[in-house]
């Protein structure tokens, strides 16, 4: 899918806005930490292929409660990595397909990842989702090992490449009345290490809303737990901005604390 939805999104960048009856939407956001090679800085730009109705749904959910057409863009950096994406999210009938493709470039190193995210799942009714997912990985990095050359030990690059698929299944929950209520997420993946994330966010009104993340995974050595609080909040139907912060539970280590910023321009 992911190639499909490439397409797409080149062709609407080249129609006239008011042709498409199309929304856009651009977030920037940062986040202080020691994790994942340091500080990180994203941006994404999304375009939705429908107009977002803002009349009663909470802002932030409203383009998946309205079951909007999707494609995306983004780019995140630290000082360990560069991250490219590109995606897109497709509803028919009861069903919603997901592709993400994503390319991780390290800084420093000779080291590259390849991975696409495919989901695909089905509105049992309309506050309940579930679906299963596929994660292809592949992975391509070069390192340096001794070598004896003619009684000399020297240092040779060699290039070690592999891949690896991830399924998963997950569900989604989201009962809002008047713009207030709840949205829940529970995914599990599996591989050689254990993953579940889980996640409550409950809107206090269409502008307003508090959001609980937790994250399991069992890497056989240890296993790693972390949770996030954040607020969000829309001063109108365009300017948003989100704050949060997390924490290592399986350490409580101060080490491993994360604080996040964001904002996001509808137009």
């Amino acid at each position: 899918m992911q190639f499909k939805f490439s397409s797409l999104f080149i062709a609407s960048l080249a129609l006239p806005f008011s042709a498409m009856a199309a929304q856009n939407e651009i977030s920037a956001g940062y986040a202080d930490t020691n994790l994942y090679g340091g500080d990180i800085f994203g941006v994404q730009y999304s375009r939705y292929l429908d107009n977002i109705d803002t009349r009663s749904d909470p802002l932030q959910i409203a383009p998946y409660l309205q079951r909007i057409n999707t494609v995306r863009a983004g780019y995140a950096n630290t000082d360990a990595f560069h991250l490219y994406s590109i995606g897109g999210d497709y509803y028919t009938g009861d069903w919603v397909f997901a592709a993400d493709l994503n390319y991780d470039k390290s800084r420093g190193y000779s080291s590259e990842v390849s991975q696409l995210v495919t989901q695909a799942g089905y509105f049992i009714n309309d506050k309940w989702q579930a679906g299963v997912s596929l994660t292809y990985d592949h992975a391509e990095g070069r390192v340096f090992v001794p070598v004896d050359v003619n009684g000399v030990i020297q240092l040779q690059g060699v290039t070690n490449t592999g891949t690896d698929f991830t399924g998963g299944l997950y569900t989604r929950y989201t009962d809002i009345t008047d713009g207030t209520g709840w949205d829940f997420d529970l995914a599990w993946y599996t591989d050689s290490n254990d993953l579940i994330e889980a996640g409550a966010q409950y809107f206090f009104s269409p502008q307003l809303s508090l959001e609980l993340d937790y994250t399991h995974r069992d890497l056989g050595y240890r296993n790693y737990d972390f949770a996030g609080l954040s607020v969000n909040y829309w001063f109108s139907d365009a300017l948003a901005v989100s704050l949060g912060a997390g924490t290592d539970l399986s350490t409580g280590d101060s080490v491993t604390d994360t604080l996040t910023a964001s904002a996001s321009w509808r137009f």
